[in-house]
């Protein structure tokens, strides 16, 4: 996959013309009719969105750039299918699908500390979820999901350091001399990070590389509200707590706390401490709260490498001048990682 070549992809009029029909088709065999044009409203390099309206309410059809979501989507509905999309139709060679309204971004919710119960429930079935999907890992490997299981990611750690353009060594948006060679040197700390990860009883599973309150759906009425987890596309075979670093960021961001208060998991407010405890509880099947704490707090800084790791990935297949544009990504986390890593690492 290229930028160029995917982007043009999604606007290209013969590629649209294909897609509406296939929706029409669905929505036909499903017995609904659009009542309006079909409306193309997010256009990315990695996807498009369009919103369908029916006289039995909104669909909306996505394409990804490979199929992984349209597969992994449909394959985790059989563990839980409360909180996944529900598709009335999908082409899995294309990365198609079409999904019934979801509801309303859960960002749209938070405008405040007080906000941020809204969450909890959502919380406790994403742990539930990643659980009933832990017994057999392998399975999504053929699904298009990335094996970077702990034993893998020191090297892989290691492999990314010696990339000396994805890591924008000299550039101003990039790494900095020092800032490489202490990264050099936690090579050591970060393999025993790994290994300490694997010593605690949890079993790594699915991993969401993209779970933020913007990948979040609710509906309902308060008390009686659905949450539904969208955008599978980057997910992970991994350690489960690597999810909670990107989520808390995101939401705690949204309710109005400053980056400072997410820089490391130990300067967290008590709002986002009891946000994680929330997420944990599922988990004391498999460890005492304080070890999971540890784990978490561990699990915090080595996902910061691994989402690095997920914006290499990217951005490698893209064509200048988007790879241009996202460059900036993969240094910019290993630099909040040694920001991390000073910030109470022992």
């Amino acid at each position: 996959m290229t930028s160029t070549s995917t982007q043009l992809l999604w606007t290209q009029p013969q590629w649209i013309d294909q897609a509406q029909a296939w929706i029409r088709q669905a929505l036909a065999d499903a017995g609904y009719t659009l009542t309006a044009p079909v409306e193309q409203f997010h256009v990315q390099i990695w996807s498009t969105v369009m919103r369908c309206t029916t006289q039995a309410g909104t669909f909306y059809f996505k394409a990804s750039y490979r199929p992984t979501e349209v597969l992994l989507t449909q394959h985790l509905r059989r563990f839980q299918p409360e909180n996944l999309p529900d598709v009335l139709a999908l082409d899995g060679e294309r990365g198609w699908m079409l999904m019934r309204d979801s509801g309303a971004m859960l960002r749209t919710y938070l405008k405040s500390p007080a906000d941020l119960h809204l969450i909890e429930p959502a919380l406790v079935q994403f742990a539930s979820l990643q659980i009933a999907a832990s017994d057999h890992p392998e399975q999504f490997f053929p699904l298009g999901v990335a094996d970077r299981r702990l034993e893998r990611l020191p090297d892989m750690f290691s492999a990314l350091l010696s990339e000396a353009e994805v890591l924008r060594l000299g550039y101003e948006d990039g790494l900095s001399a020092e800032e490489h060679e202490r990264l050099r040197s936690l090579l050591p700390r970060y393999r025993e990070m790994c290994r300490q990860l694997q010593d605690y009883h949890i079993p790594q599973t699915l991993h969401h590389d993209d779970f933020h309150d913007g990948n979040i759906f609710v509906s309902g009425e308060p008390g009686r509200y659905r949450f539904v987890f969208s955008d599978w596309e980057e997910c992970l075979v991994t350690h489960p707590f690597f999810s909670m670093m990107l989520c808390l960021r995101s939401v705690g961001g949204r309710a109005g706390f400053p980056d400072e208060a997410t820089e490391a998991p130990e300067k967290m407010p008590a709002e986002l401490n009891h946000l994680r405890d929330v997420y944990l509880e599922p988990w004391r099947r498999f460890e005492s709260r304080e070890r999971l704490v540890e784990a978490f707090n561990l699990a915090w800084r080595v996902g910061m490498v691994s989402r690095a790791l997920t914006w290499r990935e990217f951005i490698v297949n893209l064509e200048d001048p988007q790879r241009e544009r996202y460059a900036y990504i993969v240094p910019a986390w290993l630099q909040e990682f040694l920001l991390a890593m000073k910030d109470g690492a022992a």
